[in-house]
């Protein structure tokens, strides 16, 4: 319900279409349990998932904001190579990004025809379980999964421990 009422539409809608993998993940799912306003909306997504939330998003009044990242920033995403560089949406004070995963074995044996989903499922994953406070580790994709240990404890008491292996990645 918090999270419908903050993107001002449904959000089932984001999952309805299962051959794309879409997740909301990070502090959006973590304020829901904190019983905190949510700040923004974190969807990690697939290339393909990407048009499609595109496109939901431009039809329910969300605004694509183009120069949000600074180039310094930007080049920042490209060196680690975690992720690629966010999208960001606007409506009013409503911020949605979505985030396409660098997934680097996906990239090497990409095949146009098809793509190893379990393989791409798994960097998800990955990349969920190591987000840097450990009351962000929580994602939802329709339901609700805890990718980090007592993730759901630590942002329903508002306490988290710091991820050090994401942060000597970054």
């Amino acid at each position: 319900k918090s999270l419908d009422e903050y993107l001002e539409f449904d959000s089932n809608i984001l999952f309805e279409n299962k051959n794309h993998i879409v997740c909301i993940f990070g502090g959006a799912i973590r304020d829901i349990f904190a019983n905190q306003p949510i700040n923004d909306v974190d969807i990690l997504c697939g290339s393909i998932a990407f048009i499609y939330l595109n496109n939901i998003l431009l039809n329910n009044g969300y605004v694509y904001i183009d120069d949000l990242v600074s180039k310094h920033l930007s080049k920042m995403y490209q060196e680690i190579a975690i992720i690629n560089e966010p999208k960001t949406y606007m409506k009013g004070d409503k911020k949605i990004q979505l985030i396409r995963p660098v997934i680097e074995e996906c990239i090497q044996n990409f095949d146009h025809n098809t793509v190893n989903d379990n393989l791409y499922r798994a960097g998800f994953c990955d990349l969920i379980s190591n987000v840097d406070l450990s009351c962000c580790g929580l994602s939802y994709d329709g339901e609700l999964h805890e990718n980090y240990p007592n993730a759901i404890i630590h942002a329903e008491n508002k306490l988290f421990s710091i991820n050090l292996y994401w942060h000597l990645c970054t």
